[in-house]
C-alpha cells in the first residue's frame, strides 16, 4: 500500500506532529509512506517513516501542488492521496488526485465555520473527511458535507515519550517555581483563540490565594509583544515567565501542577493531550473538542469559554488540593492510553484506506 501525505505546515507541533505519529504506526503496518511536504519544514528532516518529496508551497494560491500531486502518483503508484494541511493543500492537492483517478482523503483540525459554498466544491473532492473531534465533526456536517463521507478519528499522543515523570527540580529552578510552590502551564501559540487574556484576566485572583504561584507561557505567536505588555500592566511579572517555544516538552510538561487551556476555540488541543499522557491534571473550557479529552471532575476541570472568574476559581481549586490532583492525574493517563494512542489512530485510518482501495 502506497499513501501520499501531503503536509505543507511550517512548524512540527499540531497537524504536523499527528502526521509524523500516524506515519510511524503505518510503516509498522507495511506501508509504503511518501510525504509531500516543504523541504525547510522540520517534517522534512525528521523523517524516518516517509520518503520525503520536498517542493517549495507557497500559499493557497499555489497551484503548482497539482501537478506535483499527480507526478507523485505517477512516479510511486499512489494507491491513497491523503492532504493533512490546509494551507495550499486542501483544494489544489484534492484536485491533483481527482485528475489523476486516485481517491483522495482530507483530515479537518478546526473547528471555525466554513461558508457552505466552499465546503461543498471542497469536499467534493474527496472520498473521505477525516475530522478529529466532535465539535469539528459538527462543524463539517453544518457546512452541508454529506455524513457519509466523514470518519472522526480524534488525534493520539506518544505514550513512550510523553510519560508520567518526576519533575526536574533544575528545570523547575530555571522556571522559578519555589520549593514546594504551584506551577502553572500553558502551552499554546500566541493567537487570539488560545485564551491568553482570559488567563491573564484571571491571575489576579490566583495571585491573592496562592502567592507562589509561577506561571509558564509556553510558545510563540504574533500576540507575544501585546501579552508582555499586559503581563507588565496587570502588574504580574514576578508571576509568570515567557518560555518561549520548546522542543524539550516531555521534558517540561511533568514540571507543571497544572495545564491550563482557556481556548475561546479549539479543534481537539494536542497539548491537552500531551498532559494527559504526562499525568498533570488540566484546567481547561468547553471549547470545541476538548470536551472529547477532558472529563470535569476527573481528568480536570471544565469552565466556560471566556471566563476568567471561572477559570480562576478552577485554578485556585485545584492549586489548594494536591490530592485531587494526583487523582486526576492517575485518571488522566489511564485516559489517555485507552482512547487516544497512536495504535487507535493508525488502525482507523488503515481502515479507512483498505476501504476505499477495494
Amino acid at each position: 500500500m502506497n499513501i501520499l501525505h501531503v503536509e505543507t505546515g511550517r512548524h512540527h507541533f499540531g497537524g504536523a506532529a499527528q502526521v509524523d505519529l500516524l506515519m510511524s504506526d503505518l510503516r509498522r503496518r507495511g506501508v509504503r509512506n511518501i510525504l509531500l511536504c516543504s523541504p525547510s519544514a522540520p517534517i522534512a528532516a525528521s523523517q524516518s517513516a516517509a520518503l520525503v518529496i520536498g517542493k517549495p508551497v507557497a500559499g493557497d494560491v499555489d497551484v503548482r501542488l497539482m501537478a506535483w500531486v499527480r507526478a507523485a502518483i505517477r512516479r510511486y503508484r499512489i494507491d491513497v492521496v491523503h492532504v493533512h494541511s490546509r494551507r495550499g493543500a486542501d483544494i489544489w492537492a484534492g484536485m491533483g488526485a481527482r485528475l489523476a483517478g486516485v481517491p483522495a482523503i482530507v483530515t479537518r483540525r478546526v473547528d471555525n465555520p466554513e461558508p457552505k459554498w466552499i465546503a461543498r466544491l471542497k469536499y467534493a473532492l474527496y472520498h473521505r473527511v477525516i475530522v478529529i473531534s466532535t465539535a469539528v465533526e459538527a462543524t463539517v456536517l453544518a457546512a452541508g458535507v454529506d455524513s457519509s463521507k466523514v470518519v472522526r478519528i480524534s488525534d493520539a499522543v506518544d505514550l513512550s515519550v510523553f510519560r508520567p515523570r518526576t519533575p526536574d527540580p533544575a528545570l523547575r529552578a530555571e522556571f522559578g517555581v519555589t520549593p514546594g510552590g504551584f506551577c502553572i502551564g500553558m502551552v499554546a501559540q500566541f493567537i487570539e483563540r488560545k485564551g491568553h487574556r482570559d488567563l491573564i484576566a484571571a491571575l489576579g485572583d490566583v495571585v491573592r490565594v496562592l502567592p507562589d504561584v509561577r506561571v509558564v507561557l509556553c510558545g510563540q505567536g504574533p500576540m507575544q509583544s501585546a501579552i508582555e505588555r499586559e503581563i507588565r500592566a496587570a502588574g504580574l511579572t514576578s508571576h509568570v515567565l515567557l518560555a518561549g517555544f520548546r522542543d524539550d516538552m516531555p521534558r517540561v510538561m511533568p514540571v507543571f501542577d497544572v495545564l491550563v487551556h482557556p481556548a475561546r476555540r479549539e479543534g481537539l488541543g494536542v497539548a491537552v493531550l500531551q498532559a494527559g499522557a504526562s499525568g498533570v491534571p488540566v484546567v481547561s473550557t468547553r471549547a470545541g473538542g476538548i470536551v472529547d479529552v477532558i472529563i470535569d471532575g476527573q481528568n480536570g476541570l471544565l469552565v466556560p469559554p471566556g471566563d476568567p472568574k471561572a477559570l480562576a476559581t478552577a485554578l485556585e481549586a485545584l492549586g489548594l488540593d494536591r490530592v485531587r490532583r494526583r487523582r486526576m492525574a492517575e485518571w488522566g493517563r489511564q485516559h489517555v492510553e485507552a482512547h487516544f494512542n497512536p495504535e487507535t489512530m493508525g488502525a482507523a485510518h488503515y481502515a479507512v484506506y483498505i476501504q476505499l482501495m477495494s
